[in-house]
């Protein structure tokens, strides 16, 4: 049962990558599109609640919190999110390559956690280090970015954190016999 609530996080993130990446595969600019817009929603609501708290807070604890800058700040981002969706499908290139670069950070924090286990001497240690040699070269793949079309890289990006996902949740179901 600890073993479980040690890693519950990690399978709830693999989880929604699983889910992440079959969404990117079946609608990949319609599902960009609607996380753009929530964000922006999410980001919005949040710049307001920062206004109103502002001229609702005693003054001096208003300024030492700035929440009317902040306010201002999630208000303008969010607004941009909702208004400008399309701009983010279009800059969607460089986006790709620090999700790129991300995926290639985490591959090779995988890299660490494989000889962790193998250190450890455990069994199953493979698993991850092929996790950690698929998100590598994944990353690699995407930050070259050998696509012809937004769209088909959105899939590719789908695909992977399938492929991710799925790596991750048998690496943490050996993780989690082996405690």
């Amino acid at each position: 049962m600890k073993t479980i609530k040690e890693n519950f996080g990690n399978m709830i993130m693999s989880l929604g990558e699983l889910l992440i990446g079959i969404l990117l595969l079946i609608k990949p600019i319609s599902f960009t599109k609607v996380i753009i817009i929530l964000v922006g929603t999410i980001l919005l609501v949040l710049g307001i609640i920062n206004i109103v708290k502002y001229f609702t807070t005693n003054i001096l604890q208003a300024i030492k919190e700035k929440s009317l800058s902040t306010g201002l700040i999630l208000t303008t981002i969010g607004l941009f999110c909702v208004l400008r969706t399309n701009w983010f499908i279009i800059t969607f290139p460089v986006l790709t390559i620090m999700y790129g670069t991300m995926i290639f950070i985490i591959g090779l924090k995988k890299v660490e956690w494989s000889i962790n286990l193998v250190r450890l001497k455990r069994k199953h240690w493979f698993v991850v280090g092929l996790s950690a040699l698929t998100s590598i070269m994944f990353a690699i793949i995407i930050i070259t970015n050998p696509f012809s079309t937004t769209t088909i890289l959105w899939q590719f990006t789908g695909i992977v954190l399938i492929v991710e996902a799925i790596l991750d949740i048998i690496a943490l179901v050996f993780e989690s016999r082996n405690k």
